[in-house]
């Protein structure tokens, strides 16, 4: 038996709904301070190494696996001291288009060159950056998108992986559909005897 959706109450405004809405965003982490990643992991074999040496076979310069744990941590809180929240949100289509046509007529770019689609890709990326947060909480809203010029920098200083999770970021914005998981819909009914 098809049960039918509720009705929408006679007061429900939809302007003031569409008003209300915003393309789906997602936020990701650039980090400043990539070489703190190598450090973390060197601390972290150092530390599973200082494990297997029993405490009087150490000699007088080693750590202790305490005192690499202490390092780690606080290399941990330097490396979150230098990110930069970035936060992508979906465009339409059609102002990515835009972007790309614009590029293409004045800086007479060719798709089919790949240097000249990284740098209509970066512009469309810095177009989707609608924020950023400084790691002590402070926010700029960037409606306009992210500067360019400023992302290419970024991209030139601390290479092409590093931005790879904003880039996914990006795509998954983009091109795949929403889905959230409803709180219940996992559990077995008691009710009807069944499984949601």
């Amino acid at each position: 038996m098809d049960i039918p959706p509720p009705e929408l109450p006679s007061d429900f405004d939809l302007d003031k709904w569409i008003d209300g809405t915003c393309g789906l965003t997602k936020s990701v982490l650039i980090y400043q301070r990539g070489d703190l990643i190598t450090r973390m992991d060197e601390l972290e074999a150092e530390i599973e190494a200082a494990k297997a040496v029993a405490k009087g076979d150490r000699g007088v310069n080693d750590k202790s696996p305490e005192q690499l744990q202490k390092e780690l941590n606080e290399a941990a809180v330097e490396l979150a001291s230098t990110a930069l929240r970035v936060h992508v949100q979906d465009r339409t289509q059609e102002r990515r288009r835009g972007i790309r046509d614009r590029m293409v007529k004045e800086n007479k770019l060719q798709l089919d060159n790949q240097d000249d689609a990284d740098t209509i890709l970066l512009h469309t990326v810095a177009d989707a950056i609608v924020k950023i947060e400084t790691p002590d909480g402070r926010v700029k809203a960037l409606p306009d998108g992210f500067p360019p010029n400023k992302l290419r920098a970024i991209k030139d200083r601390i290479g092409d992986a590093a931005l790879l999770p904003l880039l996914m970021a990006f795509n998954e914005v983009t091109q795949q559909a929403p889905s959230v998981a409803a709180p219940l819909s996992r559990r077995s009914s008691s009710m009807r005897g069944g499984v949601t």
